[in-house]
């Protein structure tokens, strides 16, 4: 191997032709070599020519040897590759070349690492894994001298995060237990890669499993398995949402405007939408209504009072708070409620008889202000006229 020291001499020879009993001791003479070998120091190969020895019963035929200087071999010093993070690939990333180390002194090599390739053997996740230099050369006036020994270069490769989150899930209680899940997606997949690269199986775990009453649970997905992803489990949300109820068999009757928002409230309440077996019952105590607003209209909104539940599961139900029906609030001095409420009107003592019709103050039951009857038609508050309604002919 090259050790920059000049050869000298040779390594011995063979003989062959002597006749039995007879050796080397036969001959005369002292053996030398000669050749290109005597001197050499670079690393090539060059001949190795024996000479010097004579002899009386041999015709001596010297055939040469040959001397082989191999590359002394280097390694680079410092060479050091990343760590990276697994992303499908071979390819690597030197962080740092170095320098040649066990280069002899006084001699000139240099690195060129301009065409260098560097790449994992392998493109999975592990530690220490085998990395191949190849391309790297050497340069200067002594680099044949040297073999570039790059082996034994290696790093790891990480695994990549990937996320894997429950999907949220959503249910209305019905009194059964819940199991398994809504999905899952991920998060963190290499380009190209999808689910089908994960082992194990999917599975949920959490305190929704089972979960049956109202409220948020946790749903944990679980089972997965990656030899090259480092995998973060996210939980999902169970809702179960509280069972919505209703209440038939009330009404709320016409009510004319007298001044007050209070209405009664008719019929026998009856809960609607409860699960078979469920702790829950209605509870009626001084049921009443009263109108939002004082503007008269059909359908309008009445706020009932007086109800509400009890039972061990009424946390599993929601009643609408406050609980609303629909009711009628007629116009105060309408031609109906005239012609309904005059029946029951109370004759005043205001008679005008100088006016050429007759005049009379009512106050009409129900109808709240006083009203103005007069011979062609009753004047409502705020001096409009009502005129009565034409009469039917008789069969319409």
């Amino acid at each position: 191997t090259y050790d920059g020291q000049a050869y000298a001499g040779g390594n011995g020879v063979t003989y062959q032709g002597l006749v039995p009993g007879e050796d080397a001791s036969v001959l005369g003479g002292r053996l030398a070599y000669v050749g290109d070998a005597q001197g050499a120091v670079d690393a090539g190969d060059y001949r190795i020519r024996p000479e010097g020895l004579t002899a009386a019963n041999y015709t001596i035929d010297f055939v040469d040897g040959t001397l082989r200087v191999d590359p002394r071999g280097i390694a680079l010093a410092g060479l050091s590759v990343e760590d990276k993070t697994y992303d499908g690939t071979v390819e690597a990333t030197v962080a740092d070349f170095g320098s040649p180390g066990g280069v002899l002194g006084g001699d000139r090599v240099a690195v060129d690492t301009d065409a260098a390739t560097v790449r994992f053997v392998d493109p999975n996740a592990g530690s220490d894994k085998p990395v191949t230099v190849d391309g790297v050369t050497l340069s200067g006036r002594d680099a044949g001298n040297y073999r570039l020994d790059v082996s034994g270069v290696s790093a790891d490769i990480l695994p990549a995060p990937l996320t894997i989150t429950a999907k949220d899930d959503a249910k209305t209680y019905d009194g059964q237990a819940y199991a398994g899940g809504n999905g899952v997606t991920y998060e963190g997949f290499v380009p190209g890669e999808d689910a089908s690269v994960l082992g194990g199986r999917l599975a949920y775990g959490g305190d929704a499993q089972g979960a049956v009453d109202a409220g948020d649970y946790r749903i944990r997905p679980q089972g997965l398995t990656a030899t090259n992803y480092a995998i973060d489990f996210v939980d999902g949300v169970l809702g179960i949402d509280p069972r919505p109820l209703s209440v038939s068999g009330l009404t709320v009757p016409d009510k004319v405007y007298d001044g007050s928002l209070e209405t009664p409230v008719e019929g026998e309440p009856r809960l609607e939408n409860v699960i078979a077996g469920d702790a829950v019952r209605l509870v009626v105590d001084d049921l009443s209504g009263r109108f939002v607003d004082a503007r008269p209209g059909a359908g309008k909104t009445v706020r009932v009072d007086g109800l509400s539940l009890a039972g061990g599961d009424v946390p599993n139900y929601r009643f609408p708070e406050p609980y609303v029906l629909a009711g009628d609030l007629l116009t105060p001095g309408s031609i109906e409620d005239v012609q309904r409420g005059i029946d029951r009107a109370r004759l005043g003592t205001s008679e005008t008889p100088a006016s050429r019709n007759r005049h009379w103050n009512l106050a009409v039951n129900g109808i709240g202000p006083m009203l103005t009857v007069e011979g062609t038609g009753i004047r409502l508050p705020g001096d409009r006229l009502a005129r009565p309604a034409a009469r039917q002919p008789e069969g319409r």
